[in-house]
């Protein structure tokens, strides 16, 4: 859905995969993909959700086509089944199946990249450093609805978090994983 021109259209998208596609490959085994599914809207759903999800779907979601909530290639391609994550809120900490990944592998440390840097990644971020993991941010593996909320997000608030989130290059990242 935000590979395709329409409302949620990430034009910053393509230039990422490749990158996303790289860290993937060196640590495949431990690389967790979410997919954002809204759910259809009812009465056990929170108020505020239920209102966004109102308003998306009857303009939106409803539009979209099953394939278009899939992982783009060739992220579908390096993906391990059990290890897409489907979630209908920003944070992926919402999502059962994530906190069952983080119970069995334990991690210390949590590597973000994808879309939207203002939205699930920046939600996710922060649930991470609430969740006391090590937070990291490939800040050239994410992007944001628009370059002024992605420097926004990048440059002026997650800075703000220095003791709490780190943003590395993938390059950095990368060499660190090489040579750490």
């Amino acid at each position: 859905m935000f590979a395709e021109s329409g409302n949620f259209y990430c034009a910053g998208l393509q230039a990422i995969v490749p990158v996303i596609a790289k860290i993937t490959c060196c640590k495949m085994q431990s690389t967790v993909f979410t997919r954002f599914i809204p759910p259809q809207p009812n009465k056990s759903t929170a108020s505020q959700w239920q209102a966004h999800y109102h308003q998306w779907l009857a303009e939106d979601f409803g539009q979209l086509s099953p394939e278009q909530y899939d992982l783009i290639t060739p992220l579908d391609q390096l993906s391990q089944p059990d290890k897409v994550i489907e979630k209908n809120t920003y944070s992926v900490f919402e999502s059962p199946a994530f906190q069952a990944i983080l119970n069995q592998q334990r991690p210390d440390t949590l590597i973000f990249s994808g879309v939207k840097t203002n939205y699930c990644v920046l939600a996710s971020v922060l649930a991470s450093v609430d969740h006391d993991y090590r937070t990291i941010v490939v800040t050239d593996a994410v992007a944001g609805s628009s370059d002024q909320t992605q420097h926004a997000v990048l440059d002026t608030l997650l800075p703000r978090f220095i003791h709490q989130v780190e943003l590395v290059t993938a390059d950095t990242l990368l060499q660190h994983w090489h040579y750490g």
